[in-house]
C-alpha cells in the first residue's frame, strides 16, 4: 500500500524520543532484574523490560503511523501491507542488561520498500545517541561521525559477534583468522554496539553470524552514512534479509571476506 511521504528529519526526532523513553524504562531496573525466561533457542533471553520497551515503541508508532508495518524482536511482524516498515530491537544485548553490563542499546530503524532510510540507536548508560538519515550522513549526539581510515598496516581494532553454542568450531576458526589479520579483537555481546563503534571510528571492523534484522538494520545504515561498508560473507551489499554480516571502514574489506571464507 502506498503511504504518505515522510519528512525523515522530523521522523528521526520522533524515533529519538521513542528511544529515550524506552531507555527510561530500561534504566529504572538496570542491574535489578532477576526474573526472565529463555526463548526457543535457549541461548536468548527475554525479560518484562524487553516487552515493556517494545510495547512503548510500537504504541507510539501505531498512534502516529497507524498504517505502517512493524517488525519487532519480541512480537514479530504485524504484517500490514505498507511500503514503510519499522524494525525494532527494544533491548539489544539483553544478557548484558540482565547482568548489569552497560553495553546494551535500543535500536529503531525505518525501511521504505525494504531499504533502510532511517536509523536510531541509543546506548543509555553511555548516553550515546547514534542516528542516520539516508543520504544525510551519520551523527553521534548531534555531531557528524566518520569511520576510521586505518588499514591492517596500522594499529587496527576489531569487534567480533558470536554465539559459540552454534557451529562453535567454525566460529572459532574465523575468530582465529580475524585475530591474525588485525591482532586486537573485542567481543561486546551486543551487535548494535559493535556496528555503531565501527561507524564512529572506534572499531575498524565487525564480523557476526546468525543475525536478525532488528540486530543491525539501524546501525548498518549508520555505518554506511559514516562512510563505511557492510556486506554479507560473500561480499554482497547488505539488506534486511541477511544473517551473516561484515562491517568495516572499507579499507581492507576484501581481506575480511577472506577471513570468513
Amino acid at each position: 500500500m502506498k503511504n504518505k511521504e515522510l519528512n525523515l528529519q522530523q521522523t528521526k526526532q520522533f524515533a529519538i524520543g521513542m528511544a529515550k523513553d524506552a531507555a527510561k524504562i530500561a534504566m529504572k531496573t538496570f542491574g535489578k532484574v532477576h526474573e526472565y525466561r529463555s526463548k526457543e533457542s535457549k541461548e536468548q533471553l527475554v525479560s518484562q523490560v524487553d516487552i515493556d520497551s517494545e510495547n512503548l515503541i510500537k504504541s507510539r508508532i501505531l498512534e502516529r503511523f497507524p498504517d505502517h508495518a512493524i517488525l519487532a524482536e519480541e512480537s514479530g511482524n504485524n504484517k500490514k501491507d505498507s511500503e514503510y516498515l519499522w524494525i525494532i530491537d527494544p533491548i539489544d544485548g539483553t544478557r548484558n542488561y540482565l547482568h548489569g553490563h552497560p553495553t546494551f542499546g535500543i535500536s529503531i530503524a525505518l525501511a521504505k520498500d525494504k531499504k533502510v532510510v532511517l536509523g536510531v540507536v541509543y546506548f543509555p548508560v553511555y548516553d550515546w545517541m547514534f542516528t542516520a538519515v539516508k543520504g544525510n550522513g551519520a551523527e553521534l549526539n548531534g555531531r557528524k561521525i566518520k569511520v576510521s581510515d586505518r588499514t591492517t598496516d596500522n594499529d587496527t581494532l576489531g569487534c567480533y559477534g558470536c554465539d559459540f553454542h552454534r557451529q562453535k568450531d567454525e566460529q572459532m576458526a574465523v575468530l582465529s583468522r580475524y585475530v591474525d589479520l588485525i591482532r586486537k579483537v573485542r567481543i561486546e555481546g551486543a551487535a548494535t554496539f559493535g556496528f555503531c563503534l565501527v561507524a564512529n571510528g572506534t572499531y575498524d571492523a565487525y564480523i557476526q553470524r546468525f543475525l536478525k534484522p532488528w540486530d543491525y538494520a539501524a546501525s548498518c545504515l549508520i555505518i554506511e552514512e559514516a562512510g563505511g561498508k557492510v556486506t554479507d560473507y560473500k561480499g554482497t551489499p547488505w539488506t534486511i534479509e541477511m544473517e551473516n554480516l561484515i562491517a568495516s571502514n572499507g579499507r581492507f574489506h576484501d581481506k575480511l571476506l577472506k577471513v570468513v571464507r
